[in-house]
């Protein structure tokens, strides 16, 4: 919900969206700043509050280090399997809290709705009449406007370093291949590819987000389906309404409007790379 307080700010989790916890004791008189945590895989402490020019002791848990207040502002420490070490900052590549995923976080940073033209007439009527609706929906509910424009015109005049919600699949959204082409989900006419598995049929629908190709904190948000039955179950879905939630990437069949659960193909979240992992994710083999 939030990364920071004061000047501790969780970076990145080791399981995503359990609750994660950091007890910190500072002595300014020894010296010294115990930390103990839950859930968390990095940390970053800001160290401008500290005394210039004086070696800290820093304990996480079972392992300790020193560090020279005046040699920099902040500290990053990651938890491996041998315990605690000080790290680089992670890449903007990375998940992070400018960036860390759940498919509703892509509807922000002045996003902006691209519907596909290049695809069979059903297709594209149903992509520009989707992004249609939920720009309604969202200047009802949030009192907010929302940019509607083609794949062409994204092209032809890009988006600025904004989030882009994409509706339609690869074969009808000329913006495919522009913003997520290295995606290990991949969305065609007929076919759902998830890393090395394929789902086949056109009754496949799916919610994902995903970095923006060359931003470092832009995100893809992409709302598609395989065939009219997959892109008309993608509809129902209320993902503006506060109580609701989503991981990274949601994969389902049209049956799941009657049948619940059972018609759900795949569920979770990517990595800290923005990788498939098979500890984040479940899929229905």
């Amino acid at each position: 919900v939030s990364s920071e307080s004061r000047f501790i700010t969780i970076w990145q989790q080791e399981k995503c969206l359990e609750i994660s916890n950091v007890k910190l004791t500072q002595d300014t008189i020894a010296r010294e700043i115990k930390v103990q945590s839950d859930n968390v895989l990095v940390l970053k402490l800001d160290l401008d509050h500290l005394q210039r020019n004086q070696p800290y002791q820093f304990i996480f848990d079972k392992d300790s280090f020193k560090v020279d207040s005046g040699s920099t502002s902040e500290l990053f420490v990651k938890k491996s399997e041998d315990g605690w070490n000080i790290v680089n900052k992670p890449g903007p590549n990375e998940k992070g809290p400018h960036r860390y995923g759940m498919f509703k976080e892509a509807f922000q940073n002045r996003m902006v709705f691209v519907y596909g033209t290049n695809g069979e007439k059903e297709e594209n009527n149903w992509s520009y009449q989707k992004a249609r609706f939920d720009a309604e929906t969202f200047w009802y509910r949030g009192n907010g406007a929302v940019d509607v424009i083609s794949d062409r015109e994204f092209l032809e005049n890009g988006a600025g370093n904004r989030n882009v919600i994409l509706y339609g699949h690869a074969d009808m959204n000329l913006a495919w291949d522009n913003l997520i082409p290295n995606s290990p989900i991949q969305i065609k006419r007929g076919e759902l590819i998830i890393g090395s598995e394929s789902f086949f049929g056109d009754d496949l629908a799916a919610y994902f987000v995903f970095p923006r190709t060359g931003e470092d904190k832009s995100s893809v948000a992409v709302v598609a389906g395989t065939g009219r039955p997959g892109m008309i179950s993608a509809n129902p879905n209320r993902y503006f309404v506060s109580g609701s939630g989503f991981p990274d990437f949601m994969v389902f069949r049209a049956a799941m409007l009657n049948k619940g659960i059972d018609g759900l193909v795949a569920a979770g979240f990517f990595d800290h790379n923005w990788k498939l992992s098979e500890k984040e994710f479940h899929i229905k083999k």
